[in-house]
């Protein structure tokens, strides 16, 4: 009860040497929501630590299709809603991050091919903030000409530079408005048609 309660199970795997596993689950040990989310019943040699990591790398081939699984729902989510007169998705970088400032972002969709930068300028005589958001490809071209181009509000030319990685600003900005980050693989059929609208999209709570 207290696993369902705490985490979002997406489903079970079950493993253990011998009949171990076998007596798990004949025993009263789960509560019956999550027998029905076991995917697979995998023997392993060992137990302990040495079973975990064995029924890891057994079970991989089965999170790899499962995490497919729901890459698909939420790229067809997407697409339902984008192509809906009043569908509650949206794309592009500006308009993902306008909504994740808004609140209205219930999960942000980015590909794992994202390549892009955060950089942030601060204004070192007095405090004017400049964002940016650059691909990678023209990054030092990009932000030579952020730092080369003066201060709107005083003219400096002297600011404190700060870069992180985009999608984990994203996440960063997601966790302030409580919205959830899914990195889309991109050797999937969904991953190339969420390359198809630039690598980024949300799934809204409201407009």
């Amino acid at each position: 009860k207290a696993l369902l309660e705490d985490h979002n199970v997406q489903g079970l795997i079950v493993g253990g040497p011998g009949g171990t596993k076998d007596d798990f689950l004949k025993g009263e040990y789960l509560d019956y929501r999550l027998r029905k989310m076991i995917l697979a019943v995998l023997d392993t040699s060992y137990a302990g630590r040495e079973g975990l990591r064995e029924l890891v790398d057994k079970a991989s081939d089965i999170l790899q299709d499962v995490r497919l699984i729901e890459e698909k729902k939420l790229v067809t989510r997407f697409l339902k809603e984008v192509n809906s007169a009043d569908g509650l998705a949206v794309y592009s970088v500006k308009d993902v991050l306008e909504a994740l400032q808004k609140g209205s972002v219930e999960t942000v969709l980015v590909s794992e091919d994202l390549e892009w930068i955060h950089i942030k300028l601060v204004c070192a005589k007095c405090g004017s903030i400049r964002e940016a958001n650059i691909p990678r490809s023209n990054y030092i071209q990009e932000k030579q000409k952020l730092i080369s181009t003066p201060c709107e509000n005083c003219g400096s030319l002297e600011f404190e530079v700060s870069e992180q990685d985009f999608i984990e600003y994203l996440a960063d900005q997601a966790y302030l408005s409580g919205a959830n980050v899914e990195v889309i693989s991109s050797r999937s059929e969904e991953g190339a048609i969420l390359k198809s609208f630039g690598g980024l999209a949300a799934l809204l709570r409201y407009r």
